[in-house]
């Protein structure tokens, strides 16, 4: 009498396989995206902080600060320069900043 073994099914286990690293590069994506979008949100409070600022200085004083400086000294918003670069541009007493935020190192800047 003849016993038939059956095949090993290799295709479930390649298939199986493929699934689990899939899993694995999709949580390894995510999270590396989570941390540059947190890095984003993080430059975007700064320049919402920065703008506050100098609204507040243009309705006490009547006049937009010169610079980061004067913001920092009077009204406390002073961004770190390790983990964002600020472009502020000035044009003049009456007329209101450009003020650019970006993170220097986004992987640095969630901590």
């Amino acid at each position: 009498m003849v016993i038939f073994k059956p095949k090993p099914n290799y295709l479930k286990a390649i298939a199986a396989i493929v699934l689990i690293a899939a899993i694995v590069f999709a949580a390894a994506y995510a999270t590396t995206s989570v941390g540059t979008r947190g890095a984003d949100e993080a430059a975007k409070n700064v320049e919402i902080s920065l703008n506050r600022a100098v609204a507040r200085c243009y309705a006490a004083e009547g006049a937009y600060p010169p610079g980061l400086d004067y913001i920092a000294e009077k009204y406390g918003v002073n961004p770190d320069p390790e983990r964002y670069i600020v472009h502020y541009e000035y044009f003049g007493a009456n007329l209101l900043p450009a003020i650019t935020v970006i993170p220097a190192d986004p992987e640095r800047s969630q901590a």
